[in-house]
Parts: C-alpha cells; sequence; structure tokens
C-alpha cells in the first residue's frame, strides 16, 4: 500500500486515509454547490511548515489579477456566478481562502489572528501574487487588518464590505443572528460550547429558517431569496463551512468577544463598502486606516454578491 501511494511511513498513510474519509464526508456539500461547469472553482489544499493545511477555492483564470474574497462567518465558502462572471470580465481571479478552522483548513494552533495571516502570506507565495486586492466581509475585517499589519508589503488594497463594529462602538441590532452574536460575545467562556453545539444540530430546515430571518431586512434580500435554487445553495454553502468542524467560527467570535479593535496599519488603501439596506453602523473604528474611504451598495442588504455584483466589481477595481 506505501509504494503504491508514494508515502514512506505508516503514518503518513493513516493521514491520508483520515484526509480522503473527510473529503468524502464533505463531497455532498462541497461540490457540485449552484454554479455551472464555467464559473466553478477548483478546490485546492496545501501544507504550511507546521504541517497544517491551507484551503482555497480558485476560480481562475491563471492571468488574472488576484483578488482574495473572504467567507463570512457562516457563508461564502463559494462565489455566486454572476460576481465570478462580472470580476473575471475585468481582469481578476476571484480566490475564497478557508481561515484557520473553517472548511478544509486546520484550526490555528496558536494565535488565531496570527496563523491566518500566515496562512494568506503563504497563499499569496503559492500564488506568485505580488499585491492582490483583498475583500474581506463582516468579522473577517480582523483578519484582513492582522495581514496588513504584519505583512505590509504584500497587498495595497483593501475592500471591507460591511465589517463587524467591535464592541467598544455602538452596535445596532439587526435581527435574531446579530441579537444571537451580542449574547454570545458578552460570554466569551460560551462562545466554543454553544458554537459546537449548533454546528451539530444545524440541519437543513433550521439554517434555512435562520438564513431567511437573517436577510428579512433588505426588500433586495427578501427578492432574491424567492429563489429555491439559490435558498438551496446558500444552505449546502453554509453548512459546508463547518462541515468537518466549528473552531473557526467560535474563534473569531472569541476575538471580538475579547475586545476586538482595529490594530494600527501603516500602509494601503481601505474601502468600507457598505449595504444601504442595512442599519448604519459608525465608520469611525475604520477612520484611522490608511487613504480611508466609504463606498455605498445602494439598497443592498446581507447578500450583495448575489444582488449587486457589478457595483462589488466596480467598488474592488476602484481600490
Amino acid at each position: 500500500m506505501l509504494g503504491k501511494t508514494g508515502l514512506r511511513r505508516a503514518k503518513d498513510l493513516s493521514r491520508l486515509l483520515v484526509e480522503a474519509r473527510e473529503l468524502a464526508v464533505l463531497a455532498t456539500v462541497l461540490d457540485p454547490v449552484f454554479e455551472p461547469a464555467r464559473t466553478a472553482g477548483r478546490l485546492r489544499v496545501i501544507t504550511a511548515k507546521d504541517e497544517r493545511q491551507v484551503a482555497f477555492i480558485d476560480y481562475g483564470p491563471r492571468s488574472g489579477e488576484v483578488v482574495f474574497v473572504f467567507h463570512g462567518y457562516a457563508a461564502g465558502r463559494t462565489v455566486p456566478p454572476a460576481l465570478i462572471k462580472s470580476l473575471q470580465g475585468e481582469g481578476f481571479r476571484p480566490i475564497v481562502p478557508q481561515r484557520p478552522g473553517f472548511g478544509l483548513t486546520t484550526p490555528a494552533a496558536g494565535d488565531y489572528l496570527e496563523a491566518a495571516a500566515a496562512d494568506l502570506a503563504l497563499l499569496c507565495s503559492e500564488l506568485k501574487t505580488r499585491d492582490p486586492v483583498i475583500l474581506a466581509r463582516d468579522g473577517s475585517v480582523a483578519v484582513a487588518l492582522a495581514f496588513a499589519r504584519a505583512h505590509p508589503g504584500r497587498c495595497h488594497r483593501y475592500v471591507l464590505l460591511n465589517p463587524r463594529t467591535p464592541l467598544s462602538y455602538q452596535m445596532k441590532t439587526t435581527g435574531l443572528v446579530d441579537l444571537f452574536t451580542r449574547g454570545l460575545l458578552g460570554n466569551p467562556k460560551l462562545v466554543a460550547p454553544v458554537t459546537e453545539l449548533l454546528r451539530r444540530h444545524s440541519d437543513r430546515e433550521m439554517v434555512e429558517g435562520n438564513l431567511r430571518r437573517t436577510c428579512s431586512y433588505a426588500p433586495a434580500d427578501i427578492a432574491l431569496l424567492e429563489d429555491q435554487t439559490v435558498v438551496d445553495a446558500l444552505v449546502r454553502d453554509i453548512q459546508a463551512l463547518v462541515a468537518r468542524s466549528a473552531q473557526g467560527f467560535a474563534a473569531e467570535h472569541a476575538i471580538f468577544a475579547a475586545g476586538w479593535h482595529p490594530p494600527i496599519v501603516e500602509s494601503g488603501r481601505f474601502t468600507v463598502l457598505r449595504s444601504t439596506g442595512l442599519p448604519e453602523n459608525p465608520m469611525t473604528p475604520w477612520e484611522a486606516l490608511p487613504a480611508f474611504q466609504v463606498a455605498t451598495l445602494e439598497d443592498a442588504g446581507f447578500l450583495p454578491q448575489f444582488t449587486h455584483a457589478e457595483a462589488m466589481t466596480a467598488a474592488v477595481k476602484a481600490a
């Protein structure tokens, strides 16, 4: 068996079998998702120096300018076809990195933000990209800014889509998920056990129900979710991000629960891209970022990657 697989040690074979089994379990929620073949991404897994796995989905083309499209806490493992086509049409190569503890990426063994920033630097080296664009959403802005601080020469253009407001600033309630999140962040010790419990009991009906309640404020989202195909795709997308573990979800919530605030960043250009269909949160946390500016997605809600693909691409291009 070792000879056929090209492995030298039994423990390497054991690890391979475990990973193969995990991939098989995830197959029903990973691929295919909802995009036609021409916009389907390629799932890739590379190994870091500490033997951690780092996964990402590459939509190509290889000749395009890399734009890292960050997923959120619970959705965004894949990029909708309209946004893929729009970005590719402007010469971009969309890539979705799976952060530590999400999807097939190994959880961080130490400091989460340090590991996530190192993973992104590894992807830059793997892809041989010198100055990608980073499109970060919601709580993933903490990773984007950690990367900007730790690797100032790697990237100069950042678009922060509806960034999660730090606890030290006023937060406005936007629904059931936000209420839950605020309650969770107020009790840091509950983050890990509660998120793991939710992961284990997140059946399709529960995920769809929460999705519809969360997206019941902006007319654009309401209209979008009338298409059951989109709903089904989003449900599978959410389940795929936490199918293996909830450690990434828990770690990122814990960061905000611990009082995270934007670090001092010395270089780059930062655009906060705000959906006007959501309650307006203060821009104060982000104003100290270099070359800070605000752009808006008119009438957009939580799902502008579906409803405002061209406007999002324009914001990325303008960055």
